[in-house]
């Protein structure tokens, strides 16, 4: 009985072996052929136009690397809609980047890395009132469901962006490192030049 549990073992093992070398094989054969048809997916599906309340993208020499499991670009805008009601994105105008690479690594968490040479965020001007001595923007805030719409999207990822030159409505603040994950659902860590700041989901928003 020892014997057969064994042998069984062993023959599992050499299938799996087997189906790793065979797949290891396809993709290395053919990596090339995925990685085209990846970027040709990624670039045409950034293409579609989902209508004005979604961000528009426009892209100039953005690949896919299967192997190095990589996403390349040489310029990348991302223009941000104005939402009806109050937004966290109604801050934003847009988001450019320039000559960067995007790196996928597997951990306990899904770790992407983004280096660039350049990043460009321009804010629009935004109103603000009054509210017990504080200045408190009437044009955008976090509410609750941003929060659960990030955490959904992300809350497996840790994100690392790293870029020589961040510019703020054309100032450039020089080089930043900038970190985020989710600790849980209720709190997500972000590291900006080594200083932590956590943004806790309240019944009220954030």
């Amino acid at each position: 009985m020892v014997i057969k549990q064994e042998t069984m073992i062993k023959t599992i093992l050499i299938a799996i072996v087997f189906v790793f070398l065979c797949f290891s094989f396809i993709i290395f054969t053919y990596s090339d052929d995925i990685s085209n048809k990846l970027t040709y997916n990624l670039n045409r599906n950034l293409d579609i136009d989902w209508g004005n309340d979604h961000p528009k993208f426009i892209k100039q020499n953005l690949n896919v690397d299967l192997l190095g499991m990589s996403i390349s670009w040489d310029y990348f805008n991302i223009d941000t809609p104005t939402y009806q009601g109050a937004h966290i994105l109604n801050a934003i105008s847009n988001i450019k980047s320039y000559g960067c690479i995007s790196n996928i690594r597997l951990s306990l968490k899904i770790i992407i890395d983004i280096n660039c040479n350049e990043i460009r965020v321009n804010l629009k001007q935004n109103r603000w009132i009054k509210y017990k001595g504080l200045n408190i923007s009437s044009t955008f805030f976090f509410v609750e469901r941003v929060f659960h719409d990030f955490y959904d999207k992300q809350g497996f990822y840790e994100v690392n962006i790293d870029t020589d030159n961040l510019y703020i409505n054309n100032t450039n603040q020089g080089k930043y490192i900038i970190k985020y994950t989710f600790q849980d659902e209720d709190n997500l860590i972000i590291n900006i030049n080594k200083n932590d700041i956590t943004i806790k989901k309240q019944d009220e928003g954030l």
